[in-house]
């Protein structure tokens, strides 16, 4: 007597890369790899510390500002419990890329001590940019549309994520000219360089993970991601 239960074979190797575990390594390994890249590309903050520069990168990682270790904690613990989770490949990848690129350089703001004209220090990330005490409040809603961004894509709905975070880039533009000390003016307007050189790897690693989020479920792109069937998708057939 046969049974009609089907037999699921768990020892394949795309079932057992399909697995929480492997998707909490994965994110692991893109968030450390990640970051040391972006620290050591972008490291005029790092060159101003009195240490060795492996551990002025470090410091520019994770202490830079004495709030650094609360956003490392609200950008990246979402991503792991999303993996923790078993969210789906593409679920993960457009909504932790997103969470990842508020952590990553958007831009170099130079505050100089009024005292003696020197650089102090510079805001980096799209988090310092709108950090507490760097008189930024214009990127918070930059910043608040990210993190949104990224927490429905990988918990919610992976297209609506990925909207919010198209809103969150272009929204960027007009808020880019308090990055700089004087912009430039035409015609008593401050002058939008959208997008320009001033704007680093962070921002565009948010509309990588947008894209992945808009286009990934009826592409090639989610046949990449194992074919996974995505939130969005998952949340549709519920209904039906």
């Amino acid at each position: 007597m046969t049974s009609d239960v089907p037999v699921t074979n768990n020892s394949s190797p795309s079932g057992s890369f399909d697995t929480p575990m492997a998707k909490i390594i994965v994110s692991a390994v893109v968030v450390v790899v990640g970051l040391l890249f972006s620290a050591v590309l972008y490291s005029d903050q790092a060159d101003l510390y009195d240490s060795s520069f492996a551990l002025a990168i470090v410091r520019q990682i994770t202490a830079e500002t004495a709030f650094q270790p609360f956003f490392l904690i609200a950008s990246l613990v979402p991503i792991f419990l999303a993996a923790a989770r078993n969210t789906s490949w593409l679920a993960l990848a457009a909504g932790g890329l997103i969470l990842l690129s508020v952590l990553m350089p958007y831009a170099r703001f130079e505050y100089i001590d009024v005292t003696t004209g020197e650089i102090d220090g510079a805001h980096n990330s799209l988090y310092q940019l709108a950090g507490p005490g760097h008189h930024m409040p214009t990127f918070v809603s930059v910043l608040f549309l990210m993190l949104l961004a990224g927490v429905t894509a990988m918990f919610w709905r992976v297209r609506i994520g990925g909207l919010i975070a198209v809103m969150g880039a272009i929204t960027t533009a007009f808020v880019w000219p308090t990055v700089f000390d004087e912009p430039p003016v035409i015609d008593d307007s401050a002058l939008i360089i959208f997008p320009s050189k001033s704007l680093l790897f962070g921002y565009y690693i948010a509309w990588f993970g947008a894209v992945i989020a808009v286009i990934g479920e009826a592409s090639i792109v989610s046949r990449l991601f194992g074919g996974d069937r995505s939130d969005d998708a998952a949340a549709d057939a519920a209904t039906d």
